[in-house]
């Protein structure tokens, strides 16, 4: 969210630094998250979705997962 700010004060008062730092910023921040994230669910990848989720009200009486 920083980066974002930056960029936008940086247009705003004419910071020409900030407006060339804060997208770098920004893509390094994506780049880490979309790595951790990518990991994560490599990890722990949902096989099948137990067979009460997500369905409207209340689970059914054979749902063996706390839904």
């Amino acid at each position: 969210m920083g980066s974002i700010v930056g960029i936008g004060f940086g247009a705003a008062t004419v910071e020409v630094d900030l407006v060339r730092r804060d997208p770098k910023n920004l893509l390094i921040a994506a780049g880490i998250s979309l790595v951790v994230s990518t990991l994560y669910f490599r990890r722990r990848s949902p096989t099948r979705a137990p067979s009460c989720w997500p369905a409207p009200g209340p689970p059914p009486e054979t749902c063996s997962l706390p839904c």
